[in-house]
């Protein structure tokens, strides 16, 4: 949208960033060739240079920092979303950190997700989040538990189409069973229809479903290992 609107003041005040960032022979417009284009009406704008590929992992980082920096502004600000940052190797967490850590770097934020049952004190995330908080960079967590049945008895309403009342029996026990997961009710809806408790019947037109056969159905208690399962 910027880049269409080459005129603006925002897009002027962006180009002025970039080129006091990176001047106009940087190997990154190699690797974001889209750099160029919005920097095309700069007619001293030399070709880029192939050294995108040879550059160290942390010259890129420090060119990324850059990067950000230079777009970011009170007018554009910019947040990243990251999930499942418990599966991050080291270099993917090391740039988050730059990131967060860089006073050059304003009007940015990284929402990232992760399981912390899967995070302990040996995990090197928490060591990245303990390294946030002690250089003073703002953080917040959220813990996000399971949905409760209203909320899940609303899911099953909009999904099936049906009135909440008419859906309270089903998404009581699908509440039961996936523990208010939200993951592990979306997959067990699907695993109802695909097994055949739950289909639609063109006969009476609706969604239909065999609640004794719900009721008996045996799950993993485990949503990782219930959703591999039913995606293999």
């Amino acid at each position: 949208m910027i880049a269409e609107s080459n005129t603006s003041d925002t897009s002027k005040s962006m180009k002025k960033r970039l080129r006091d960032a990176f001047g106009y022979e940087n190997g990154l417009y190699e690797a974001i060739p889209h750099l160029l284009v919005f920097l095309q009406g700069d007619t001293s704008i030399a070709h880029p240079s192939p050294t995108m590929g040879s550059k160290k992992p942390n010259q890129i980082e420090f060119m990324l920092c850059r990067l950000i920096g230079a777009i970011t502004s009170d007018e554009i600000p910019v947040i990243i979303y990251l999930d499942d940052l418990q599966w991050a190797d080291q270099a993917t967490l090391d740039l988050i950190g730059m990131l967060m850590l860089d006073p050059s770097i304003t009007y940015f934020g990284i929402l990232g997700c992760y399981r912390d049952n899967e995070v302990d004190k040996r995990h090197p995330l928490f060591g990245l989040l303990e390294a946030i908080r002690l250089n003073g960079a703002p953080l917040a967590s959220i813990h996000v538990g399971p949905i409760e049945r209203e909320c899940v008895n609303s899911i099953v309403s909009d999904t099936l189409c049906l009135p909440p009342s008419l859906c309270l029996p089903l998404s009581t026990v699908v509440h039961r069973k996936t523990g208010g997961v939200i993951l592990f009710v979306i997959r067990f809806l699907k695993t109802l229809n695909k097994e055949g408790s739950l289909v639609y019947s063109m006969t009476s037109r609706r969604w239909t479903w065999d609640l004794e056969k719900i009721k008996s159905k045996r799950v993993s208690k485990d949503v990782v290992i219930h959703t591999t399962l039913q995606m293999n």
